[in-house]
């Protein structure tokens, strides 16, 4: 590509030169036929050497527009607005960028996680001081965090090579003293169905799918996000937002599992 960039750059000057050279001449002589015959011809010659260089640049830019012509026929309808690639730093950036985004805009909370720490836990920097402005403000939040005892999530532990009982990603501590702080519009439930990770708000929503594929000795968790909107009838928002209210109605008050739990050994 850049071999021919300069080359074309060279034959361009060159043709530049020669046509003036010629037409200079053809001029003086008032031979006003060839002139225009030589105008012609170099013309369509720098034409050609403008297609030839950026001919490659033209057929990726058509390209793109086909794909982001399918996406939009396949994805846009049902909500979807942004995937995101979470390999890529930028992408993981634009990605947090969209979920700060939907805490700011939104007035009611509902969490589906694996232990919610990038939410709640302020040493990890990245949603609490956003979520816990809302919560101050009295928006409600409801917790969905997977039951760190269930078969699931030990054989997530297990693939994850983590080797205590409990996640330490998983704060307990963190979750009752967010229930005491704010009891009158947080609530916190267990669930053992593993299927994804959903941050919805009244806005819409950030969709992680859940796998337990390995990447060296833990599992990847960098892998893709999917931002949903909530306009009008869109059928991705809301048939995320039933899972997550079927699994809310079967789980189990975080209460009731700490009581049920007593007698583990200290988290």
């Amino acid at each position: 590509m850049w071999r021919w960039r300069k080359f074309s750059i060279v034959a361009e000057i060159v043709l530049f030169f020669v046509t003036v050279g010629i037409l200079a001449y053809l001029s003086q002589n008032l031979h006003w036929k060839a002139f225009w015959t030589v105008t012609i011809i170099s013309t369509l010659i720098y034409a050609l050497l403008k297609f030839l260089e950026h001919g490659p640049l033209l057929e990726q830019l058509a390209k793109l527009e086909a794909t982001q012509t399918r996406f939009a026929l396949r994805f846009e309808a049902w909500g979807i607005i942004d995937v995101f690639n979470m390999r890529h730093q930028n992408e993981m950036v634009l990605r947090n960028a969209a979920n700060q985004s939907l805490i700011n805009n939104g007035n009611d909370f509902a969490l589906l996680a694996e232990t919610a720490a990038s939410y709640l836990d302020p040493s990890a920097r990245r949603h609490w001081d956003f979520l816990k402005t809302k919560l101050e403000q009295g928006r409600r939040l409801r917790l969905l965090i997977i039951d760190p005892l269930c078969d699931s999530k030990q054989l997530r532990n297990k693939v994850n090579e983590v080797t205590s009982l409990i996640d330490p990603k998983l704060r307990l501590d963190l979750l009752k003293k967010l229930q005491l702080t704010y009891p009158s519009n947080v609530e916190i439930r267990f669930t053992k169905e593993i299927y994804c990770s959903i941050f919805i708000t009244d806005k819409g929503l950030i969709y992680d799918p859940y796998h337990l594929g390995r990447e060296a000795s833990r599992l990847e968790n960098y892998f893709i996000a999917i931002e949903i909107a909530k306009a009008g009838d869109e059928k991705a928002y809301w048939l995320l937002y039933n899972h997550f209210e079927n699994l809310w109605r079967d789980a189990e008050r975080f209460d009731d599992w700490m009581s049920r739990n007593e007698d583990l050994p200290p988290f």
